[in-house]
């Protein structure tokens, strides 16, 4: 399959009777975050959104593997992102789950990261908090740095510090692996 969002092999089952099921796993060579979010924004989290009818509509799993790992499950009208795993040397871990669609939708999401500075030993990072897809925010409900639980404050510090350095107004650009990898390395 070829087109301007992703170049990628597939292979799996498609179902159209008595409803919509599918199971693909789906192997890219290159695939547009970018712009796959602004569609996705579009879609499902502006005011005037008609997606979010189309998935309760449908079940079954896109299974990822190759540039990044990890499998988009559609079950009783919820989506849920399941055991994604995004780089090779810095590798981040997430789950999520699409809360609510429209203007006020929510994806809640558990993040886990071991990163490793040359100044200091491996410390692993784990995260949990909230993203909003129509206004590009990210909420951080909660930190742990090597199992200890950072303050409400140092939270709110970093949730401002990724905001202003990772997400720069545009959601997609949480998949800008400098950012990112800037961004864990200051904790």
């Amino acid at each position: 399959m070829r087109s301007g969002l992703t170049n990628s092999s597939f292979n799996g089952i498609l179902s159209f009777n008595p409803y919509f099921f599918f199971n693909l796993d789906i192997e890219p060579t290159t695939f547009d975050i970018e712009k796959l979010i602004t569609i996705i924004q579009n879609l499902f989290f502006l005011e005037s959104s008609s997606g979010a009818e189309v998935i309760k509509k449908i079940e079954g799993s896109l299974n990822f593997q190759n540039i990044f790992d990890g499998s988009i499950i559609f079950k009783n009208r919820e989506i849920f992102f399941k055991n994604f795993n995004v780089g090779k040397n810095n590798q981040i871990f997430f789950d999520a789950q699409i809360l609510k669609f429209g203007k006020k939708g929510k994806i809640k999401f558990n993040l886990i990261s071991n990163i490793q500075n040359k100044k200091t030993n491996l410390k692993n990072i784990k995260v949990s908090g909230f993203l909003i897809p129509s206004s590009s925010q990210v909420i951080f409900k909660k930190i742990i740095v090597n199992k200890k639980i950072l303050s409400k404050e140092r939270i709110k510090n970093y949730e401002e510090k990724f905001k202003n350095e990772v997400i720069e107004n545009s959601l997609s650009n949480i998949f800008n692996k400098s950012n990112i990898d800037n961004f864990f390395k200051n904790f």
